[in-house]
């Protein structure tokens, strides 16, 4: 029978293997991956949250899963100025759209007073 220490363990080196999978799909930008493996991740992390302070009291469990939470704050962070990057493309891309919307009907005008003189001539 596994004892609450062992189950504590094995759940810290899920979360570690989940959580090095997590950094390596940024990397790549794999995003819907991240998000599967946050989806993964979850009720591991919510195990260990309920139950480390009372049945994960090993100073070494400690320390793994203080790693993990510094690994997970690196990705958070990246995810974090990928989001910013992305928004401001966004915003760019929007502001050419309002940009092109401005001058496009000065462009339509003109085209169709062209095709007009084309079939005339």
């Amino acid at each position: 029978m596994e004892t609450s220490y062992q189950r504590c363990l094995r759940m810290a080196v899920a979360l570690e293997d989940l959580v090095a999978q997590e950094a390596a799909a940024l990397e790549s930008r794999d995003y819907t991956e991240v998000s599967i493996l946050q989806d993964r991740a979850a009720p591991l992390v919510d195990f260990l949250a309920q139950n480390a302070s009372t049945h994960c009291g090993d100073i070494a469990l400690r320390n793994r899963i203080a790693a993990v939470q510094q690994l997970r704050a690196r990705s958070s962070a990246l995810l974090a100025s990928e989001m910013a990057r992305t928004r401001a493309e966004l915003h760019e891309s929007q502001h050419a759209q309002r940009q092109v919307a401005k001058v496009a009907p000065a462009y339509a005008r003109s085209a169709s007073i062209r095709a007009k003189l084309c079939a005339v001539g």
